[in-house]
Formats: C-alpha cells, sequence, structure tokens
C-alpha cells in the first residue's frame, strides 16, 4: 500500500552532510518521519549500496533506487544507447578543453578590471561590463553545445522508451508509488545528473517532496555550475585555481539561483576580487553557498530567492561574501 504522501512540492537544498547532519532535522520538518522514502545515492557510483548510514538516520525506512547498477545492466544490453552516451562523454570532455581556453583569459581579465575599479579607476567600469557580457555569452554557448549533444541522446534514442531501460523506470516508478518523499545525495554530480536522466525519474518523482545535499542540491537547479579555488592537481604548484565552469543544465526544479556546496572549503571567500568577479558574472541569478548545516527551503512554485534561508548561507556578491537574507 502506497505511503501517505505529505508537504507535496517542498523542496530542501542542504550542505553537505559528513560534518553536520541536516537531512533528519528536515525529515521530520517534512512530516516523513517513520514513513518510507525513496534515496537516490547514484553519485557515489560503485559505493552507491554503501547507504547503511544514511539508512539508520532515516529509521531504516529508506528504498535505495539503485540507479547506477540499473544504468550498468543497461549498458550491458543495449549496446547502441551505451556508445551514444559515451561518445557524448568524450565529446563533452572535448568541447570542455575548448571552454576553458576561452574562459581563462577572460577571468584573468575581469578580475584585473575589478580590482582596478575597487581602487578608483571607474573609467574602467565600461570595460568590466563588456567583459561580463563577453563571458556571460561564452557561458550561454557552452549550455548551446551540451544541450545539442543531449539532443542527440535523449531525444533521438528516447532512452526511456527503450526496453531495458523502459524496465527498470517501470519498477523504480513502483518504488516511488509506495514512499513519501525522496532523498537525494551528493558525490559525482555528472553521474548522478545523467543517471536520473536516463531513467526519466524527474517526472516519476511527480509532487513528492524532495531533499537534497551537496552534489545532489546541484542537479536540481537550472546551470550546474563547477567550482574549486584550490583544487588539488594545482595546489602548490602555481598558487592559482580553477575558474569556475558552466558545466550542464541542470533539473530545473530549483529556479532562480546557483548553489555552491561546501564553498567555505572550495573557494576563497576572502578574496573579493574573485568573489565579485563571480557573482557579476552570474548577476541575475544569486550564487548561494551550502556549508554543513546550511539549508534552504521551499516550494517548487517559488524561486529559490524567496526560499527560507538558514543564517549558514552566504551570497557572492560585488562587495564580496555577505550572509545572505531571501527576499
Amino acid at each position: 500500500m502506497p505511503a501517505k504522501r505529505t508537504a507535496a512540492r517542498k523542496f530542501a537544498l542542504l550542505g553537505p552532510q559528513a560534518s553536520v547532519r541536516t537531512v533528519p532535522e528536515v525529515v521530520r520538518e517534512f512530516g516523513l518521519d517513520g514513513l518510507d522514502v525513496a534515496t537516490i545515492t547514484a553519485g557515489w557510483e560503485e559505493r552507491e549500496r554503501d547507504d547503511g548510514d544514511l539508512n539508520q538516520d532515516l529509521g531504516g525506512n529508506s528504498r535505495n533506487l539503485a540507479l547506477f547498477p540499473r544504468a550498468e545492466d543497461v549498458f550491458r544490453r543495449d549496446k547502441e544507447l551505451r556508445r551514444a552516451m559515451y561518445q557524448r562523454y568524450d565529446r563533452m570532455n572535448e568541447q570542455a578543453t575548448f571552454y576553458r581556453a576561452q574562459l581563462a583569459p577572460l577571468m584573468a581579465t575581469l578580475r584585473e578590471l575589478q580590482q582596478r575599479i575597487a581602487v578608483g579607476e571607474a573609467h574602467l567600469v565600461p570595460e568590466r561590463d563588456h567583459c561580463v557580457r563577453l563571458l556571460q555569452a561564452l557561458d550561454a554557448h557552452r549550455l548551446k553545445r551540451v544541450d545539442e549533444l543531449d539532443a542527440e541522446v535523449f531525444d533521438a534514442l528516447r532512452p526511456t522508451e527503450r526496453k531495458d531501460v523502459a524496465r527498470h523506470r517501470e519498477e523504480v516508478r513502483r518504488i516511488l508509488d509506495g514512499v513519501a518523499g525522496v532523498l537525494v545525495a551528493g558525490g559525482h554530480v555528472g553521474i548522478l545528473l545523467n543517471r536520473l536522466r536516463l531513467f526519466g525519474v524527474a517526472e516519476l518523482i511527480g509532487d513528492l517532496p524532495v531533499i537534497a545535499w551537496a552534489g545532489g542540491a546541484m542537479v536540481f537547479t537550472e546551470r550546474v555550475v563547477l567550482f574549486h579555488d584550490f583544487p588539488p592537481e594545482t595546489r602548490g604548484a602555481h598558487g592559482g585555481g580553477d575558474d569556475p565552469e558552466v558545466h550542464v543544465r541542470g533539473l530545473g526544479f530549483a529556479r532562480g539561483a546557483i548553489v555552491l556546496p561546501n564553498a567555505a572549503r572550495r573557494l576563497n571567500l576572502t578574496d573579493v576580487g574573485r568573489v565579485s568577479a563571480f557573482a557579476a558574472r552570474f548577476e541575475g541569478a544569486p550564487c548561494l553557498t551550502l556549508d554543513p548545516g546550511a539549508r534552504l527551503i521551499g516550494t517548487r512554485e517559488q524561486p529559490v530567492p524567496d526560499w527560507e534561508a538558514s543564517t549558514g548561507v552566504v551570497e557572492l556578491s560585488a562587495a564580496g561574501a555577505r550572509p545572505w537574507r531571501a527576499a
């Protein structure tokens, strides 16, 4: 018998759970305590079913959708789809190489212009604004090219209608019909989003409340932006970091903002120049941090800037990092 559904269409975006576990608290607030819930941990890849701690936090009431092994089973059986998905991955990486090559000098120029304007060289504002427009055009082109690749796979091959995908999707549908909410963990954002799209999970979720954290929070926004001022491969080599990259289009359940999980560890939030350059590039969509303990809660009918925000949420702004207060 399907579990009682409650808090329909409610949404929570949370920070990482390793050090501060806020998921059980939000589960209770959503009225899901003691009810069966579905969990999605495909971003953990081969470790997807290593969810004992999470299940314990949920009182043993979780049902893992097992999207990662389901996809592996599909790829073993459907060679055409497997080739198409792997070709998409290779071409995305190839395009990303040239995207980064164009992105680096523009971001370096923007940061220099921001610094010079900050010390009084206001005559450079038009150059700064033009540089921002060039960056926004480059990001839009990146998304357009990814959309074209996705159309070749998801529109042309229609995975959810293929026999092996459809069989697993029906099993996922039956699980979701019997739960009261959906919980989505982080991990590898690209893998997680790919598996969600492969099985059309967004459509199956329907009106169920969703609690997503870390990378799981990112996939439900409109744009997934990768960021790290201190990536391991460059730390100590030249003291710099990678530029924020528009990676793919998200599922769009959470609209109007870019979320940045674990930003306190991954971004230099004390560098006003870097923070202001980040904010200027994504003007119109507030860039909000989700560090451990932080949370944004609302509904799909509301844009994220109207959601309830905890005191731990920080906005990247022209003046640097500052506490966020939703409108």
